[in-house]
């Protein structure tokens, strides 16, 4: 009897040991392959829920801040298109509160293939993994931390849309994996089409483009400094001209209505030209 409650003890031993060491592994890297994108291993879109329990599955969508920097030029995830071969700054911090965060995140073009390429910046709290054929930035050392910044290069060439997947836990820090939160979500963008079309690059003074989403008129408000020519550009997101506006050369605010009643619905492109500037900005029709 002594020997079987001896047995019995030993093996519940070995056990948390063996819990506790996969769940401090965990701590200090995220497994490969828990980011809800489809290559994921062995099933497609699993997450770090797989282990992470007590609470369901959430939408990630407004629990997270994405941004991306391009050399002082910093875009929302909402306004956010690549421009090919430029290396971006990713920052990436959840809003929830918890008490230990980590997180995974894999960038993939159409066919499920790497999109561009992902560095570690700080090697602290960030590293870089690899899953089947799928590359991942996590966290390091789950800590308190709920601020990431990498770096991510986008593809050499335009490849259509690009969807980076992620998942974040939201942990107790109780050192188990009970009584945790994984928030899953995806961010989809296009190749910049303007990108290229033109070498100008100050941007246009006060430029307002409303209502955005629009129905049936866009209204184009801006100042100009000097009398040139200007005009407005609609593309559509594969680059190819939609509308084509002149807009008034004068110096001051210059306001314009573009007619775009005939436009199916969908997200466009507006490249405002003015002289020697030019911004571009993505509207929605509906």
């Amino acid at each position: 009897m002594k020997r079987k409650y001896s047995l019995t003890a030993f093996v519940l031993c070995c056990a948390f040991v063996i819990n506790y060491q996969t769940i401090s592994s965990k701590i200090a890297q995220a497994p490969s392959g828990n980011d809800g994108d489809p290559t994921t291993f062995p099933f497609g879109g699993q997450t770090c829920a797989q282990c992470h329990s007590g609470n369901s599955l959430q939408n990630a969508l407004g629990k997270v801040d994405i941004s991306f920097d391009e050399g002082g030029n910093t875009y929302t995830a909402d306004s956010f298109m690549y421009k090919s071969g430029i290396e971006y700054t990713v920052h990436f911090a959840p809003n929830v509160t918890a008490s230990r965060y980590g997180f995974q995140l894999s960038a993939l073009q159409t066919g499920n293939t790497n999109a561009g390429t992902l560095a570690v910046t700080n090697a602290n709290n960030t590293v870089i993994s690899t899953g089947v054929n799928t590359k991942y930035i996590g966290h390091k050392d789950a800590n308190t931390t709920n601020a990431w910044t990498f770096k991510w290069t986008a593809p050499a060439t335009n490849v259509g849309n690009v969807t980076m997947y992620y998942t974040f836990v939201a942990a107790n820090a109780s050192n188990t994996e009970f009584g945790d939160t994984v928030y899953k979500g995806s961010l989809t963008f296009a190749a910049d089409p303007t990108a290229g079309i033109s070498n100008v690059t100050s941007p246009i003074s006060n430029l307002s483009v409303f209502p955005n989403p629009a129905v049936n008129t866009l209204n184009v408000n801006y100042t100009c400094d000097n009398i040139a020519s200007g005009e407005a550009v609609l593309y559509n997101l594969y680059g190819q001209t939609i509308k084509r506006n002149v807009l008034p050369s004068t110096i001051g605010i210059v306001n314009q209505s573009i007619d775009i009643s005939d436009l199916p619905q969908g997200v466009y492109l507006l490249q405002v030209k003015a002289g020697e500037k030019q911004s571009t900005v993505k509207v929605a029709v509906q």
